[in-house]
C-alpha cells in the first residue's frame, strides 16, 4: 500500500512539472515575455539646427509584456528628445540619444552641424544650390538674404560689399581653380550654364522682392516650389561699390549673371570686379 502511494506521488509530481512546462504563463515562460533587446532604425544621424527626426525603436521579443521605452539625451542643449522619440536639433555639437527598455538600451549618435559650414541645399531645375552666399572663405552667411563677401574671379580672398577692395588686376587661367574656391566643403563655384538654368522662364519663375529689408531676386522652380533668394547690392569696382541695386554673381569662368529689378542677364564684365558668390553642390 505504501508503495502505491509513493508511486502516485511521483506521478502527480511529474504531472505538475509537465503542466509548468506546457501551460502558457507557467514556470519559465514568464521570463520569455521580458524585453531581451532593443534596436533603433539608425545609429547615426545628421540633423541641422531646428530640424527634427523621429527615432523608431524595435523591441524583442515582439510579445514582450512591457514595451515602454524611456528616451534621454546626453546634452539637451544640443538636441532634445521627447517621450515618443522625436529628436530636435538645438545647437551645433554631437550628442547621444538613448532608448532604454527593461535595462536594455540602444543609442543614436546625433551630429548637429555648424550652420555656417553646412547647408541642406535646394534643387532648382536640376541644380542643387546652397541657400546662402559665401562669406569668409569656407563659410556661408548667417542668413539667405545676407550679401556676404565679394570675390574677384579665381581668387579666394573676399571683400566687404561696401568696399574698398585692396587688390588689382585679374587672376590668370580659364577656369576657377579648386585651390582658389572660397566655397565651404562640399560646394563649388557654379558654371555659367548652371547660372543660366535659373533664367529658363518656362521652368523657373523670377521676381524682384524684398526679404528682411534686403532687395533681390527670388528664383522659384515652377514644378516643386523650391526657391533661392539672390540679394542685390551691386559689385565692387576698385575702391567702392558701384551702387547698383541689382546683384552680380560669379561663375567658374569670367562671365557673370546680373539680377536686377527689371532685367536678368549673363555677360562678361571682367575678372577684376568683386562680385557675390552663390555655390552649388559638388
Amino acid at each position: 500500500m505504501l508503495k502505491i502511494i509513493l508511486n502516485l506521488r511521483k506521478v502527480v509530481a511529474i504531472a505538475i512539472c509537465l503542466a509548468a512546462i506546457m501551460l502558457p504563463g507557467c514556470g519559465k515562460d514568464d521570463a520569455a515575455n521580458e524585453v531581451t533587446g532593443i534596436v533603433l532604425d539608425t545609429m547615426t544621424l545628421k540633423l541641422p539646427i531646428g530640424e527634427e527626426y523621429i527615432l523608431k525603436a524595435t523591441i524583442t521579443p515582439g510579445n514582450a509584456d512591457d514595451k515602454t521605452v524611456a528616451w534621454s539625451s546626453s546634452d539637451y542643449a544640443i538636441a532634445t528628445v521627447t517621450n515618443g522619440g522625436k529628436v530636435i536639433a538645438i545647437s551645433k555639437g554631437t550628442v547621444s540619444i538613448m532608448a532604454m527598455a527593461n535595462s536594455k538600451f540602444a543609442a543614436c549618435l546625433v551630429t548637429v552641424p555648424d550652420p555656417l559650414v553646412y547647408d541642406k541645399g535646394v534643387v532648382i531645375n536640376g541644380v542643387k544650390w546652397s541657400s546662402r552666399n559665401v562669406d569668409n572663405p569656407g563659410f556661408f552667411t548667417a542668413n539667405p538674404e545676407d550679401r556676404g563677401l565679394m570675390f574677384q574671379w579665381n581668387r579666394k580672398a573676399g571683400w566687404p560689399a561696401a568696399g574698398p577692395m585692396n587688390a588689382t588686376g585679374s587672376a590668370t587661367g580659364t577656369v576657377w581653380e579648386k585651390v582658389n574656391d572660397p566655397s565651404p566643403e562640399g560646394w563649388r563655384v557654379p558654371t555659367l550654364d548652371e547660372l543660366k538654368r535659373l533664367l529658363e522662364a518656362d521652368k523657373v519663375k523670377s521676381e524682384w522682392v524684398t526679404i528682411n529689408g534686403i532687395d533681390g531676386t527670388k528664383f522659384t522652380e515652377r514644378a516643386s516650389g523650391n526657391f533661392i533668394f539672390l540679394s542685390g547690392g551691386g559689385m565692387i569696382n576698385g575702391t567702392h561699390n558701384n551702387g547698383q541695386k541689382g546683384g552680380f554673381y560669379r561663375s567658374n569662368i569670367t562671365s557673370n549673371m546680373y539680377c536686377g529689378s527689371s532685367s536678368l542677364a549673363t555677360g562678361d564684365l571682367g575678372g577684376h570686379y568683386g562680385m557675390s558668390l552663390r555655390p552649388v553642390a559638388e
